[in-house]
């Protein structure tokens, strides 16, 4: 007959035994929650599980995939904010679930015409709750709002967004926009994060006349990379205490201005080249702007507008106006500034022709600042662009 153990060894034994249990009861609501995950069929002809979204969100559990068969989803639903009530079409109202489409052009969420009655904003997507998000493979169109997500995290592929006031509105902590196109007719708006704390943007166009991103306050680490903007009102705004990097991005043809960047925001550029508009760069507001392999060209105002205490420093970089000034320096009242433009290529060698495309507190003392533009560049300088990390790495 074997020994009974001492006391000792018998509590170790079941402490073992109860961590045992805990770590297989773990296992099994991890197996559970993943043979539990179920992929719903919505389709208009009726082969699926739903002929309508919102039935299929209703059903669907935590974790689980939407799948939006081709063809054209319109029917509007209520969703309920603390502050409002208004109609979408699709209202997420549970955690952790991902939408695929056909494909875009093929599965379409939104009216046959813009849709957006006086005083109401009826938007697309919409979830007003801390929910975990994914959405590809969908055109979004004809709406007050594309998306509209407050709260948890947002991932978004491969889809198309028209006719809108708005492409996407967040308040969100971390996610993506990938492979997408926004084409921005009239006075829309395509991305808009607000209290947003990290939102990768990448692979995406902005098109057309509007604008194409605007920062809300304190939208921290909006980054973008590969991205185009064209033909748009003013193609990107970094606003009131943002923060962000823009990496080998093009931004073509802007009616006013091609970046902004205004009331104590900081932005890196790596790779950038900004083409035409009133004005190429606009820093104003005690902003700060750092770049490298920069193009600034075709202008027709100011290469580089700055004022009211910002700071830049761009090198190893072209400014090239097509007309007017090259930078101009205004509403510098406190400390001296020094803005760093050394190593650039300005068209020209000629140190007085420089002088003459800008205006700094050489031509008026009243202006607190100065540019620093020596050494000049002799020609052409490569603007080939850094890596991702070492874009990143500026912000640490």
């Amino acid at each position: 007959m074997a020994a009974t153990p001492p006391p000792r060894n018998r509590k170790l034994a079941a402490m073992k035994f109860a961590h045992t249990i805990a770590i297989a009861t773990f296992l099994a609501g991890c197996v559970a929650q993943v043979a539990w995950a179920r992929t719903w069929r919505v389709e208009l002809n009726g082969s699926g599980d739903f002929r309508d979204i919102q039935p299929a969100v209703e059903a669907a559990s935590s974790g689980d995939t939407i799948r939006i068969g081709p063809g054209r989803f319109q029917q509007l639903h209520q969703i309920v904010a603390p502050a409002w009530t208004e109609e979408t079409i699709v209202a997420v109202t549970k955690d952790n679930l991902t939408f695929i489409g056909a494909g875009a052009e093929q599965t379409i969420l939104g009216m046959t015409s813009y849709y957006a009655p006086e005083g109401r904003f009826p938007k697309v997507i919409c979830s007003v709750d801390s929910h975990v998000g994914a959405i590809s493979g969908l055109t979004i169109e004809n709406m007050k709002t594309g998306i509209y997500w407050w709260q948890g995290t947002l991932d978004v592929h491969d889809c198309v967004f028209r006719h809108f006031g708005a492409g996407i509105v967040c308040w969100i902590d971390g996610g993506s926009i990938r492979d997408c196109q926004f084409e921005i007719s009239n006075d829309g708006k395509a991305l808009t994060p607000e209290l947003t704390n990290t939102l990768i943007v990448d692979s995406c166009s902005f098109l057309g006349y509007g604008q194409g991103f605007t920062s809300g306050a304190s939208a921290h680490n909006i980054n973008f990379s590969n991205c185009e903007f064209r033909d748009n009102r003013t193609a990107m705004v970094y606003d009131r205490w943002s923060t962000g990097t823009i990496e080998n991005t093009t931004i073509v043809n802007s009616i006013f201005a091609g970046l902004m960047v205004t009331y104590n925001s900081q932005v890196n550029m790596v790779g950038v080249r900004i083409n035409g508009g009133q004005y190429g760069l606009f820093v104003s507001g005690g902003s700060v702007v750092t770049g490298e392999n920069v193009i600034l060209e075709g202008t027709t105002g100011e290469s580089l507008y700055t004022s009211s205490e910002s700071h830049v420093t761009i090198n190893n970089s072209h400014i090239l106006p097509a007309s007017g000034l090259g930078v101009g320096s205004h509403g510098y009242f406190g400390a001296p500034v020094l803005l760093d433009l050394s190593g650039n290529y300005w068209g020209t060698t000629s140190t007085d022709l420089i002088d003459s495309m800008i205006t700094d507190g050489v031509d008026d003392p009243l202006v607190h600042c100065t540019v620093q533009y020596l050494p000049i560049a002799n020609g052409p300088v490569p603007t080939e662009s850094t890596s991702w990390g070492d874009l990143k790495a500026l912000f640490r």
